[in-house]
């Protein structure tokens, strides 16, 4: 069992009191059982969290998510939940086990009664006050700082957007999205759109990553295409995005995830790391 907790402080105070959950909440779990790393954002919004924590766990790392009492929890959960799918519990006051399965336990009838539920792996879990049963905490364990990119107001954004000249139209678009894990592959697979006279966009996280231009984003807060062949490297497949390509001929995807709602979306669907059959794709092309 691996699960992941987010500590998201708006203070320092709100900080050393989610650390401080961690640590029970840490201290619970029998230590034969599996551990729980945790990850702590500053001065992120609880989308920019969720799409962030289903970047993190595209492999299925992590069995679940424990967002840490405080003002954002019940959204950063349920904004994670919604996006990747998966089972969201709020209100979360303390877990215990039977064996090796476990009970949360949460207040119910106005607060009146505590019950406790069995949820489906995968989850995301909103806590609220935690019980301190006295299990002994690690005071030592430090979270991972989590730093994400200044996002671009929207209103600079869509001046940014207009202002840009949209690529001449073609045949084929290839579009990238954060499952290309770098700003260097990205640039790779621009630079040999361009030599195949490929159209080439991708989408929002990877401009809002810095790795691309924001006039390159593909979907409703960027541009709509036509071509014949879309194709899509690392791509997940929001909602948002697929508006960008989905008058598109013929789309193929190619990506690690088989559940990734981009290969639903496909015409053909390639389950692999682009680096793995690109060089055989383009020469197709």
């Amino acid at each position: 069992m691996r699960w992941l907790f987010i500590i998201s402080a708006e203070d320092s105070e709100d900080y050393r009191k989610q650390k401080k959950q961690w640590e029970l909440v840490s201290a619970s779990v029998p230590e034969e059982t599996g551990c729980i790393d945790a990850l702590s954002y500053k001065g992120a919004e609880p989308l920019e969290i969720a799409e962030d924590l289903i970047e993190i766990n595209r492999g299925g790392k992590y069995e679940g998510i424990l967002v840490a009492h405080g003002n954002r929890t019940d959204e950063v959960a349920g904004r994670y939940a919604a996006l990747g799918g998966c089972r969201c519990l709020l209100g979360i006051c303390d877990i215990t086990w039977e064996k090796d399965v476990p009970l949360f336990h949460k207040s119910v009838y106005q607060s009146n009664m505590e019950a406790s539920f069995p949820i489906e792996l995968p989850f995301a879990a909103g806590l609220t006050g935690w019980k301190d049963r006295g299990y002994p905490a690690c005071t030592e364990m430090l979270p991972t700082e989590r730093v994400l990119p200044r996002p671009v107001k929207a209103t600079d954004e869509k001046v940014l957007i207009e202002a840009g000249t949209k690529q001449k139209e073609s045949d084929v678009l290839l579009a990238v999205g954060k499952g290309v894990r770098t700003k260097e592959d990205v640039q790779k697979l621009k630079e040999l759109a361009e030599d195949k006279g490929y159209m080439f966009g991708v989408t929002r996280p990877v401009a809002m990553n810095g790795w691309a231009l924001i006039d390159e984003i593909i979907g409703v807060s960027g541009h709509i295409y036509s071509p014949k062949v879309c194709i899509t490297i690392g791509v997940s497949g929001s909602a948002a995005f697929y508006a960008g390509i989905e008058n598109s001929g013929w789309i193929a995807s190619v990506n690690t995830d088989e559940h990734a709602p981009i290969v639903q979306m496909s015409d053909l669907a390639v389950i692999d790391d682009y680096k793995n059959i690109w060089e055989r794709l383009s020469l197709i092309l």
